[in-house]
């Protein structure tokens, strides 16, 4: 199921009461000033708006932001997909085409000079985040859009990221190993994110925190990818070899360890006195499917590590002590996709 689909999945749960006439509508108006109601908007113009990221936000911020909204539709659209986010020819391609646009809308609305390039892009993603704050932090429906927003922004931060460091590569082998590396990444993630989503809505079965909890789950994978990628920088083409005693086995472990406990501890196993019959039976799909998709992670796990550990040969093989640190980043950012795992279980 893509972005969009969990978002209209999400809002139809909340709509539903409000719209008896007809039950399937799960439209939202543009703005709170529109004549048309969420039952009266026509399918045609409904089918229409909603790939308009405007439509989904708060009016003041689109009166007052308007065109930063638009800027921001771009980052929002290319994370809608399932796909998508895992071509990375496709995403860098994006990223060529979408990272003038960001510089232009800097020029046109800043006048601080001497910034470059990945300054004003960087000022630019920060800016969208600032604006969609109060969406983010908001009631359920809005927090859903502006969470959702917040994670475009940073899985385009994770594309940039990447491709700045493409941009340093001084050869073909390693360039070849750090897009493997990548590659194999975007798998793990995808199956991750997934993963921490469903165990943030079995924790909130049935509440209005599932959505914004479950997207808050996705988000700090990312973030920690992020967080990632800028060590990995610093220790391929800066130099900065850092400090870390983590041990990459018994981080693996720690993380496999996590998964497990994070879906015992929303295992309900009287949910069917929780529950009417239907939530209950959509409760049971859910948690067999986070069931699989844990043993599909284990797989996608060994394959990362793998590209990980032969990105780490390719670029120090000449310096044993330069792979010990790259072992322990490595290992460090499973004890955050760790501590990421039980965050998204416990309230």
């Amino acid at each position: 199921m893509n972005r969009i689909s969990i978002l209209l999945l999400t809002i139809a749960v909340m709509v539903l009461p409000a719209c008896n006439s007809r039950p399937t509508d799960n439209k939202k108006p543009k703005t709170q000033a529109d004549s048309l109601t969420v039952c009266e908007t026509s399918d045609s113009n409904y089918d229409e708006l909603k790939d308009s990221l405007a439509f989904w936000t708060d009016d003041n911020i689109v009166c007052e932001h308007g065109e930063l909204v638009e800027v921001a539709q771009y980052l929002w659209r290319l994370h809608m997909g399932d796909t998508v986010p895992q071509n990375i020819d496709l995403v860098m391609s994006e990223v060529r085409r979408i990272n003038p646009l960001l510089v232009a809308y800097f020029d046109n609305h800043h006048s601080p000079k001497g910034l470059d390039e990945a300054q004003k892009i960087d000022s630019v993603l920060n800016e969208i985040e600032t604006v969609y704050a109060p969406m983010a932090g908001g009631p359920t429906m809005s927090a859903i859009v502006g969470l959702d927003v917040d994670i475009a922004v940073d899985r385009y931060r994770e594309a940039v990221m990447y491709e700045r460091m493409c941009r340093r590569v001084s050869n073909e082998p390693l360039r070849a190993a750090l897009r493997e590396e990548m590659a194999k990444w975007k798998v793990l993630e995808s199956d991750l994110t997934t993963y921490l989503s469903t165990i943030a809505r079995l924790l909130f079965w049935g509440g209005s925190l599932a959505g914004p909890s479950s997207l808050m789950s996705h988000q700090d994978v990312v973030r920690s990818r992020i967080e990632d990628q800028k060590k990995m920088n610093a220790l391929l083409f800066d130099g900065k070899r850092g400090q870390s005693s983590s041990n990459l086995r018994q981080a693996e472990s720690l993380l496999q360890q996590s998964m497990k406990q994070a879906l015992d501890s929303v295992y309900y196993e009287d949910h069917d006195e929780m529950y009417n019959r239907q939530s209950d039976s959509l409760y049971v799909e859910e948690y067999n499917g986070a069931c699989n998709l844990r043993k599909d992670i284990k797989s996608s796990l060994a394959q990362w590590l793998k590209a990980r550990e032969a990105l780490g040969r390719v670029a120090n093989k000449p310096d044993d002590a330069v792979e010990k640190v790259w072992s322990g980043i490595t290992a460090v950012f499973l004890i955050d996709l760790s501590e990421k795992t039980i965050a998204a279980s416990v309230f």
